[in-house]
This record gives C-alpha cells, sequence and structure tokens, in this order.
C-alpha cells in the first residue's frame, strides 16, 4: 500500500522536473521558409518531428499539477497544449507536405527551361 502512494507520488514529482529537447515550436515550424537548393533541409526538418516518447513525456507532465506550473513558469505550456491536441504534428506535416511540393515544382519548370 506504501509502495503504491510513493511510486505514485515519484511518478508526479519526477515528471515535473524532465526537460524538453531543442526542437522548434509549433510556429517557428509554420514560419519556415523553403529553401530547395539546400540538400539537408529536408532531413533538418524530419528531425523536428515529435516522436512517441515526446508524446509520453508530454502527457505525464500535463497531467500533473508539479508539470503543468513548471511549463508554465518556464513557457511551454502551450507549446505542450498544442503537441497533446496534435496541432504541432499538423504543421510539421503541412510544412513537410508545401516544401515537397514546392521544390517538386522548381525542379520540374528547371528541366522545362533546360529543353
Amino acid at each position: 500500500m506504501w509502495t503504491k502512494r510513493i511510486l505514485y507520488a515519484s511518478v508526479l514529482v519526477l515528471s515535473g522536473c524532465m526537460t524538453t529537447e531543442a526542437r522548434w515550436n509549433t510556429e517557428q515550424v509554420l514560419a519556415m521558409k523553403t529553401d530547395c537548393s539546400d540538400p539537408n533541409q529536408q532531413q533538418m526538418l524530419e528531425s523536428q518531428r515529435v516522436t512517441r516518447n515526446d508524446y509520453i513525456k508530454n502527457g505525464l507532465i500535463l497531467s500533473s499539477l508539479l508539470g503543468s506550473v513548471a511549463s508554465l513558469r518556464d513557457g511551454t505550456y502551450q507549446e505542450r497544449r498544442n503537441i497533446s491536441s496534435g496541432a504541432r504534428t499538423n504543421a510539421q506535416k503541412l510544412r513537410e507536405f508545401n516544401r515537397e511540393k514546392q521544390c517538386y515544382h522548381e525542379n520540374y519548370y528547371k528541366s522545362l527551361k533546360l529543353r
């Protein structure tokens, strides 16, 4: 009985201590300018995806009072809500799709001019 309470209290306290990784927020992803001449931009954009572990950490932080207060204090609360609601993933997919589409069109028109 006591071990369950201690374990539960530990999870609540430690979830507030989790740190976030260096990742863009939703607004930064949406504001990214596409540069089709940069071959590394696609990989960099893909590295900004939210992983399953990020969803789990985010859920633990938002579900605890201490974690919510800590994220309010450090200014990450709204981004955590965006991740939780799926807005961050939608922004990421939209940016990747738009980049792929724009670069395809640019390459297509360049190939027409070369003929």
